[in-house]
């Protein structure tokens, strides 16, 4: 450490001889030092790091625990409700088969559904002991429709010559439901392989005009 001086009140005392005893330059030296330590002290405590030691060095800090990944993948999923299950299998869109198949179903049970579907059941007027129009593996088993023959299938023959709906009833079956309706007939992915065929046994067609 460098010598600190006495000051030039030390040094005119001494020169004239009023110092009161001996040694009281040493002493002011040794409290001047004294001093000097003390804010050094305070300068070095009060700039240290909150975590030192007291040597001076840093104390490590405390590592944060990490999740263990194990624990999340062990974990299982939450089961998915049946009603989610069932509500999303509702609003799915239908594939084309099933479309068409629903389209052809709407026009029969639009056109003939009074007298010989679930209309006609429902009211108790079923025409001709035909009520299952609604029921297209019946149709195609009783030879009313007949598998990838729309042209020989009856329930088409009817719309086009106008027998069915009677005449007179409205609204009439379009064109292009009536393409909707062949279409389907004509489509093989609708069949089994034992499809009936319309010279069996059940192909005598009951869709003939009630008798007035």
């Amino acid at each position: 450490m460098a010598r600190i001086g006495l000051g030039g009140f030390g040094r005119a005392a001494i020169a004239e001889g009023k110092m009161a005893r001996p040694g009281t330059g040493a002493r002011l030296l040794g409290m001047a030092r004294a001093t000097c330590c003390t804010l050094v002290l305070l300068a070095l405590s009060c700039g240290a790091p909150a975590d030192a030691t007291p040597d001076g060095s840093e104390q490590p800090s405390a590592a944060t625990p990490e999740a263990d990944p194990s624990e999340a993948s062990s974990s299982p999923a939450a089961p998915v409700p049946e009603v989610q299950r069932e509500a999303a299998a509702a609003t799915s869109e239908p594939s084309p088969d099933e479309l068409q198949r629903q389209v052809t179903l709407e026009v029969l049970e639009t056109h003939c559904g009074a007298c010989h579907g679930a209309e006609a059941r429902a009211t108790d007027n079923v025409q001709g002991d035909l009520g299952y129009l609604d029921d297209l593996d019946r149709v195609v088993e009783r030879g009313l429709i007949v598998a990838l023959e729309s042209g020989r299938s009856r329930v088409v023959q009817v719309m086009l010559d106008g027998s069915m709906p009677p005449r007179g009833v409205e609204p009439r079956p379009s064109a292009a439901e009536i393409a909707a309706v062949r279409a389907f007939i004509d489509r093989p992915a609708f069949y089994s392989d034992d499809a009936p065929s319309i010279d069996g046994p059940d192909s005598a067609s009951p869709l003939e005009p009630p008798v007035r």
